[in-house]
């Protein structure tokens, strides 16, 4: 996804944060002009203030230990610009809901509306969204409606602009 913005944006800086030192090295083989770097969204030495203009955060948020989750949200907060645009692309769940991993006993995918904890920040304004119920896909249980929810929305950052002010 950084790849195609930034052949779209070239003069867009581009930054791929990834706790995988292996899916580095495959990312620095496959797209040599984004920068890498090893961490974690919930790891704020990643981030520089509002450096980004955009922060694509795609089938990350199910992951996030509850416990870290506002630690996540922080950082990207901190990295992106006024201004900058938000995509979050996840699980869309109506309701907050913990399911076990079927691949690894004791670990949780965490399935919410994300984009509702950045619109009741009252910073980030909604631009698009789209959701779509998944089909085909191991990774939840497709008898379940709601596990099977996958939005996109992308949000525009907003930090003075959206209060009213009084006179």
């Amino acid at each position: 996804v950084a790849a195609g913005f930034k052949r779209e944006y070239p003069g867009w800086k581009c930054q791929v944060v990834e706790p995988s030192a292996e899916a580095i090295a495959a990312g620095r083989e496959a797209f040599p002009k984004l920068h890498f770097s090893q961490g974690s969204i919930c790891q704020n030495d990643n981030f520089s203030p509002e450096d980004a203009d955009v922060v694509i955060v795609s089938g990350v948020f199910c992951w996030v230990d509850r416990l870290l989750l506002s630690r996540a949200i922080c950082n990207i907060d901190l990295a992106l610009a006024a201004g900058g645009l938000l995509v979050i692309s996840d699980f869309d769940s109506p309701f907050p809901r913990a399911n076990p991993y079927k691949h690894h006993e004791g670990l949780y995918t965490y399935k919410q509306n994300y984009t509702d904890i950045f619109t009741k920040l009252g910073t980030y304004h909604l631009l698009w969204h789209e959701s779509k119920t998944l089909s085909g896909h191991t990774a939840y249980d497709s008898k379940d409606f709601y596990d099977r929810q996958w939005g996109t929305t992308v949000l525009r950052k907003d930090p003075v602009g959206r209060y009213f002010r009084a006179s």
